[in-house]
């Protein structure tokens, strides 16, 4: 029987009690399929080892296993992500609004354009980029545990309602031509901003550690 998994889809590692969010589908240049989350969404904040498995979440049904994450400390912190390799008899798809069957490219953004997140339920969320790169420390909390971040890029809401809320963490955040900006981490306790981190920012971006590229169906 084949499963299928698409960017949005709720996951979580073995043993978690809170669920994450997959972004998307990558790979590097190769055949093997990876998808992307965050760290603290599928490495446990680094307590985690290569092949751990994921799951989608609320099921025993096994998507994939750990292979890659950005370590995560308590002073300062670019990036919070983590890919797992896609199994061979799971079959990808992406989930994206019109009649594109994947991204076409991965940009960066650019402050007041109009970004966009597909939701856990398939609808989708729009917000605009407040603020690129963002200088000072923003903190989030997990575990009980404090992490300070850099970099992030913000977004505020659109429409009244918040952009993003727990759970959603790990969705990928795409500009209005469908292109990959970066990966959700979080959002203010109130709501009122979320955060991603970017592909491409100078030499502290996603595409520095890791040079992904796009899975075509």
């Amino acid at each position: 029987m084949i499963t299928m998994i698409y960017n949005s889809m709720q996951i979580c590692r073995q043993g978690a009690v809170e669920a994450g969010t997959l972004g998307g589908f990558f790979t590097f240049g190769g055949k093997d399929v990876f998808a992307i989350s965050n760290n603290h969404v599928i490495a446990d904040l680094n307590n985690c080892s290569v092949g751990d498995p994921i799951f989608k979440a609320g099921s025993e049904v096994q998507i994939g296993t750990l292979q890659y994450w950005i370590k995560l400390n308590y002073k300062k912190n670019y990036l919070d992500i983590a890919l797992f390799k896609v199994l061979p008899e799971v079959k990808p798809w992406w989930k994206l609004p019109g009649t594109k069957v994947y991204p076409p490219s991965i940009e960066q953004g650019v402050e007041g354009e109009t970004v966009y997140m597909v939701k856990n339920d398939g609808s989708i969320k729009k917000g605009e980029i407040s603020t690129l790169f963002i200088d000072e420390e923003i903190i989030f909390s997990h575990s009980g545990k404090k992490f300070p971040f850099t970099g992030l890029t913000e977004i505020k809401p659109l429409g009244g309602k918040p952009f993003s809320i727990p759970g959603e963490s790990g969705s990928l955040i795409f500009n209005e031509d469908d292109n990959v900006l970066g990966v959700l981490i979080g959002t203010k306790k109130d709501q009122s901003k979320s955060y991603y981190v970017p592909f491409i920012h100078d030499n502290l971006g996603i595409d520095e550690k890791y040079q992904l590229e796009i899975w075509k169906p």
